[in-house]
């Protein structure tokens, strides 16, 4: 029970961390009519052309909406924070079938980050995107040509994406039957049945969890601050002490035959001896327990 409390909790942490990190990324407003914002002014008038025109391309055909963006400096933030947080702020892509593209530069960071929406998750992977910075951007780029390395980058995701759809693209011979429209229906909605249902238990999971913490947690705060009974008769020479559970009746004990004198002389030795005898007997511890490229 220790460990799922101490997992929850640092997911939570972990939540809120993220929350308040996206929150402190300042981003850039994104410039008009162009796919190229070159807020650190290394493209060319000539190379941002050429690469609004292979973007406007792959938009018009619908395959994906691609910018290029480039910053002097990441102001201490991964450059997969300030690109999600750009990406999402921006609203890059299309609404319906979410194809944006990412291509973030950060100069003085000398660090190329790359994301992509849902929608292009399996026809442009992380990791084609990152074979392709690779091979064509990033060798480029660690000998400054910043400008030349966005270039061929944007040619590469273009011909990748071009490629795709010749490769993929179907006419269908004939229309598509009701059955088999039906049979699609069916299946989407039996679909969105089984995440219902999924979410629903995670849910009433969740709520078990909680519960079961909180009875924990109310226990254990009843067990600590518990104080135990003490009545009149347990009390001796000024301090509480534990009274005998056990059935036998204690010794009685022995007769005093010594003189008055004595047992003044006698009772404060025997009182300092109780008291450290009490104090030793106390206590105890609780124990508490995308993608990126340098160059």
């Amino acid at each position: 029970m220790r460990k799922l409390f101490k997992s929850f909790l640092f997911i939570t942490l972990l939540l809120s961390f993220i929350t308040a990190v996206s929150a402190n990324i300042q981003v850039p407003t994104p410039q008009e009519n162009t796919w190229v914002h070159d807020y650190a002014n290394v493209i060319s008038d000539a190379q941002e052309q050429a690469i609004n025109e292979k973007c406007d391309e792959l938009d018009v055909k619908g395959y994906a909406q691609l910018n290029i963006v480039t910053v002097e400096f990441l102001d201490g933030n991964s450059v997969t924070d300030y690109g999600t947080t750009l990406f999402n702020e921006w609203g890059i892509g299309d609404e319906e079938s979410n194809n944006g593209v990412l291509i973030l530069l950060s100069v003085g960071d000398r660090e190329l980050g790359f994301m992509q929406g849902k929608g292009l998750e399996t026809i442009l992977p992380s990791s084609d995107l990152g074979t392709m910075a690779d091979e064509v951007a990033v060798p480029l780029m660690s000998e400054d040509n910043y400008a030349d390395g966005l270039v061929a980058y944007a040619d590469a995701i273009h011909t990748h994406l071009m490629d795709y759809h010749n490769d993929d693209e179907v006419i269908p011979s004939e229309p598509v039957s009701d059955e088999v429209l039906a049979q699609q229906y069916y299946d989407e909605f039996m679909d969105g049945v089984k995440k219902t249902l999924l979410y629903f238990v995670l849910f009433v999971v969740f709520i078990v969890v909680a519960f079961q913490f909180i009875l924990f947690a109310t226990a254990r705060f009843g067990r600590r601050y518990h104080r135990p009974y003490v009545d009149s008769r347990t009390i001796h020479h000024g301090r509480p002490v534990h009274r005998h559970t056990s059935s036998s009746r204690p010794a009685p004990r022995p007769s005093r035959s010594f003189s008055s004198s004595s047992s003044r002389s006698s009772s404060p030795s025997r009182s300092s001896s109780s008291r450290s005898s009490s104090r030793s007997n106390g206590g105890g511890s609780t124990r508490g327990s995308g993608g990126s490229r340098k160059f």
